[in-house]
């Protein structure tokens, strides 16, 4: 959405009139405007406890941030990974780096057997745009 909003040049408040103005699912309006509204953001901060699933978060962060090829990853690991990316800074995420790996999880996990990373991705692909194209 904020890529799209950034090619029209269009200002938060003028991205708000227009997606009220237009017909949708009230489901989907609602979404798309509390992001605009509220100024919700995906970004999720590095967690801090001890658990195994919290420090292969961190692990993946890490692994983000020295840009390491993570497209052959699976199953915990890859939802780990796509959950690090929301915990990069808007302004240390790599459009040449970042898309490129998401587009890749996209072909592979989205509509696969693996349903249970295509939540992750989709959040993961949001918080890219949100952070890559501000409005």
């Amino acid at each position: 959405m904020f890529y799209y909003l950034r090619l029209a040049g269009l200002a938060r408040e003028a991205a708000i009139d227009l997606i009220q103005a237009t017909r949708s699912t009230a489901r989907g309006k609602a979404s798309l405007l509390k992001r605009l509204v509220e100024g919700e953001t995906l970004y999720l901060p590095p967690p801090t406890g001890s658990k195994a699933s919290s420090e292969s978060k961190r692990a993946m962060l890490e692994r983000l941030r020295a840009h390491e090829d993570l497209t052959e990853l699976q199953g915990d690991q890859a939802r780990h990974a796509m959950e690090a990316i929301r915990m990069l800074a808007a302004d240390s995420l790599e459009a040449s780096y970042v898309l490129p790996l998401l587009r890749a999880w996209f072909d592979r996990f989205y509509g696969s057997p693996t349903a249970h990373l295509t939540h992750p991705l989709r959040r993961a692909i949001c918080y890219a745009d949100e952070a890559l194209n501000p409005v």
